[in-house]
């Protein structure tokens, strides 16, 4: 009986294991099918982003240094040591260029070539808040190469003198040497995908890769890792598809081979990379595990927005049937404090009717968070963010000298227009005191629930409504917000007779949905005029007040362009 039972379970294993190889082999062919597909979908370089990089003059280092305090300085700070005015707002930390510990690099001595640097000032850090500048000329963006490379410099200079008590001089020589640009690593040519590669490559990715990245490639189980500033960090989750130095194979191979200096992520060129087939074989296996569409759901790029011109009256509601006519565009959202469960985009809808112009956003969130009387509750939202010039300010608000205008739409303004929600919605059975506050106060006789609401009490004592904060109002009649802003700290509400933009927040099925609608001339300074025939630069941000999104913590775009068609 046993010998029999024993006979038969070696005889189901082995019919068993010959169903699972088959459909492992099938799986491996569909994943090499899945990564052709992939790498057809590779944004492709200019050929003038290909070109050899400029001569370095004096008029091009003065360049960089503009669009450098212009665009770059309010995270990384005006000499480039990462403590900028938005530092605080953002993780993982502004890259501090006097450490000279830059993430990205090909070179065996970690010393980023300029078309590493290149490379990331066009592409972004997908997984941080350092977006991609791609819509810069190439000139400019040579020109911020060079002068953070110059920063490198100068800060490592400074600290060899602080530090190490060496002169300008010696500190200068000693400098030089420690960021002169080392062999680049050399990935070889790449070897072809095979289902038996893949099927190696998983292998030596759980060897080599599994103790930190995870088994299923998720990275999410070791939570002890810290970069070499002492701030904590978790392994790429490739699953997310999110690769801040880029998906692509020779991307991969450039971060397997080099390193990312500051980081747990070691090099392995003298394990996997003596080996090509072998370490290829990671390679693709890493490719693997990223869904196709989860790049193009990550990667910022500039897109054009088309208000097309509507017979139809433009309603801010987003049942109505006339957004139909306009063409859904999908944006790509980063968020500044980073987190995996993020908003990853929203669709915008534009259309004007020759006197109004709007906007529909549409964003996945499976939580309505419509009310904030709790101190720990925060509300969803979205805002759109608007500059006429040619020559946007910083993304993030715009800057001194930069003036945007911005509409601020708040799921919990929308839900006090149906009635102001106030402490005793949140706390029922709240204990009723006495409020000297109270418009009709009676000194001795205790107030009924019904005589507390923020409406029945003086204006004078309730300070933010008393100085005329209008969305401190209880009374105010809208949901969206009309302001304008010159850089962090200058958020400014537009006057009341301003305040002209109308619309209407929906949340149903997991989605929330924002129509907004405003005339297409302004009604006050700092308002933007839409005139058709005209371009403009256009951007976005989402809260999510699950995730305790607030104030500067938001997920956001780049700047965009916004055509208004005649």
């Amino acid at each position: 009986m046993d010998s029999q039972k024993n006979t038969g379970n070696t005889a189901g294993k082995e019919k068993g294991g010959a169903r699972g190889a088959i459909a492992a082999i099938a799986t491996l062919a569909l994943l090499v099918a899945a990564l052709i597909v992939w790498w057809d979908r590779r944004p492709e370089a200019t050929s003038e982003e290909d070109a050899p990089p400029p001569e370095v003059t004096p008029e091009l280092l003065a360049r960089g240094e503009t669009i450098f305090a212009k665009q770059c300085a309010a995270c990384h700070g005006d000499k480039g040591n990462g403590d900028g005015h938005a530092a605080f707002l953002l993780y993982p930390k502004p890259r501090n260029f006097a450490l000279g510990r830059f993430r990205l690099i090909s070179t065996e001595n970690r010393v980023p070539t300029d078309r590493d640097l290149f490379t990331t000032i066009t592409n972004g850090m997908p997984g941080s808040a350092m977006p991609p500048w791609s819509y810069l000329s190439v000139q400019d963006r040579w020109a911020l190469v060079f002068h953070v490379r110059r920063l490198s410099r100068e800060g490592k200079i400074e600290s060899l003198v602080a530090g190490d008590g060496l002169g300008p001089a010696e500190a200068a020589k000693v400098a030089d040497e420690l960021l002169a640009v080392g062999p680049t690593v050399n990935p070889g040519e790449e070897i072809p995908v095979t289902p038996e590669a893949l099927a190696h490559g998983r292998e030596l990715y759980v060897q080599h890769c599994a103790s930190c990245h995870d088994l299923d490639g998720r990275g999410r189980k070791k939570r002890d890792l810290v970069d070499d500033e002492g701030f904590p960090v978790f392994a790429r989750d490739y699953t997310q598809g999110v690769f801040k130095g880029g998906s692509d194979s020779k991307s991969i191979a450039y971060r397997m081979l080099a390193g990312m200096p500051g980081t747990p992520m070691p090099s392995y060129k003298e394990t996997l990379g003596k080996n090509p087939a072998d370490f290829w074989a990671v390679v693709h296996y890493i490719q693997s595990l990223v869904p196709v569409s989860a790049k193009e759901r990550v990667i910022q790029r500039q897109h054009v927005l088309v208000a097309k011109k509507s017979s139809q009256p433009v309603i801010p509601d987003a049942k109505n049937p006339v957004w139909s006519e306009a063409e859904p565009v999908y944006l790509a959202l980063a968020p500044l404090w980073w987190r995996d469960d993020r908003v990853e985009g929203l669709t915008v809808r534009v259309l004007h009717d020759g006197e109004k112009i709007g906007f529909l956003l549409s964003w996945e969130d499976l939580t309505k968070e419509d009310q904030t009387v709790q101190a720990t509750a925060f509300a969803d939202g979205s805002a759109i963010q608007f500059w006429e010039g040619e020559d946007p300010p910083f993304f993030a608000m715009g800057a001194k000298g930069g003036k945007v205008n911005i509409w601020n739409c708040k799921s919990h303004w929308q839900t006090d227009l149906t009635g102001y929600k106030d402490i005793l919605d949140a706390y029922p059975n709240a204990a009723v005191d006495l409020y000297p506050s109270q418009k009709d106060f009676h000194p001795g006789v205790r107030p009924g629930k019904e005589d507390l609401t923020a409406k029945d009490m003086d204006p004078t004592y309730m300070t933010a409504w008393g100085s005329g904060n209008p969305v401190s109002d209880p009374e105010k009649s809208w949901g969206i917000e009309n302001l304008t802003a010159q850089g962090f700290g200058t958020l400014e509400s537009q006057p009341h007779a301003a305040q002209t933009v109308v619309g209407k927040l929906q949340w149903a099925d997991g989605y929330w949905r924002v129509a907004c609608v405003r005339s297409l001339k302004g009604a006050a300074e700092g308002d933007v005029n839409f005139t058709p025939g005209r371009t403009m630069s256009v951007a976005f941000a989402v809260w999510d007040g699950k995730a305790g999104d607030r104030n500067g913590q938001k997920s956001v775009t780049i700047w965009h362009r916004l055509s208004i068609e005649e």
